[in-house]
């Protein structure tokens, strides 16, 4: 499973007379989001985003990364996005840590506090509603640089585009995601080397989804390049 924190795991490679030339995987961390349809993009954000009502669900800070070598990489820049109330683009503690997020584990707050640069947007849907982001993701495959015998290296990846919950309560992280349910537009596809896609996620909100915040990993997953979302379920119209 692609997963969000990956701070426990350590990854040692050995290779001896081998030489590989790994492309280099710098993610976007602020990509380009236009304004589209009801969605609005203010630097002022309204009261039901820096405090959500009835909230029960706290995403807890992006977390830090350590991954292993992938045997491919998406760059991906987000081109269109609509249905949400607004997108912001700050993480405001008082909705993302709760009262029991991190009990007595300043350590991993603070470690989790480091990957914050890592979000591409604050996204904000009302509960019972639908919201989509089109992004462009543009695949490079890793290559051998050298003599690399007894190795294979895809020229082709295919991808079933799926997505990644996830927020943190009690020190723990938890992956349930009940009322919140993501589809792409294609659900799949075969990739080479340079080749971009054009996919769209729409995510999907129950009436009874319970509020708060919640981080979303995108395909290829956060190891691979995909956007890292904080989504915020709030009664925004209510609270006007």
């Amino acid at each position: 499973m692609k997963t969000l924190h990956l701070t426990a795991v350590i990854c040692s490679i050995v290779a001896a007379a081998v030489v590989l030339m790994v492309i280099p995987f710098n993610q976007n961390t602020n990509p380009r989001i236009t304004q589209a349809d009801n969605t609005t993009q203010n630097n002022l954000e309204p009261s039901c985003v820096t405090h959500i009502l009835n909230q029960t669900v706290f995403a807890g800070y992006a977390g830090t990364l350590s991954c292993p070598v992938m045997p491919f990489y998406m760059s991906t820049k987000i081109t269109n996005s609509t249905g949400f109330y607004g997108v912001y683009h700050t993480i405001n503690n008082e909705t993302v840590v709760g009262p029991d997020t991190y009990t007595n584990n300043p350590l991993q707050e603070e470690l989790d506090r480091s990957g914050n640069s890592r979000m591409v947007g604050n996204f904000v849907l009302e509960p019972g509603h639908n919201g989509t982001i089109t992004y462009d993701a543009s695949v490079r495959l890793l290559k051998c640089g050298g003599s690399c015998p007894g190795m294979n290296f895809p020229s082709v990846i295919n991808e079933t585009n799926i997505v990644d919950f996830s927020h943190r309560q009690k020190n723990e992280m938890t992956n349930s995601h009940y009322g919140l349910e993501v589809t792409y537009d294609p659900t799949s596809e075969s990739l080479k080397d340079n080749q971009t896609v054009t996919l769209t996620a729409t995510i999907k909100t129950s009436q009874d989804i319970p509020r708060g915040t919640y981080w979303i990993i995108l395909e290829p997953g956060n190891c691979a390049g995909g956007p890292l979302v904080l989504l915020t379920v709030s009664d925004c119209e209510k609270q006007k």
